[in-house]
């Protein structure tokens, strides 16, 4: 929570008067930056995008006071552990399998 706490009170102060549409389109802008540094490989730039997401992520929750992404994370987390997933391919990856209910 404390990194929550700590970007709600700096983006607050930056940016004071910003709609909840100019915050997604920036967290937008983010994940694009994340996907752009996942395809050059260059693990450096990857973990700053992962940082910047999370920082527009959670000044999203400026305008959701119950909940935090930490939350939000444990109960998508809870969901994922229920899941049946797939066998797992030559690289370690294993979809979910969508012929299981969740």
């Amino acid at each position: 929570m404390r990194v929550k706490h700590e970007v709600i009170r700096w983006h607050r102060k930056t940016f004071p008067r910003i709609a909840m549409d100019a915050l997604l389109g920036k967290l937008r802008e983010e994940c694009l930056e994340l996907v752009e540094a996942i395809d050059s490989k260059i693990t450096d730039d990857i973990v700053e995008e992962m940082a910047d997401v999370r920082i527009v992520s959670e000044a999203f929750f400026r305008f959701r006071k119950a909940s935090s992404l930490d939350t939000e994370t444990m109960n998508k987390l809870a969901i994922n552990k229920k899941r049946v997933w797939g066998k797992e391919d030559d690289k370690g990856n294993r979809g979910r399998d969508r012929q299981a209910k969740d």
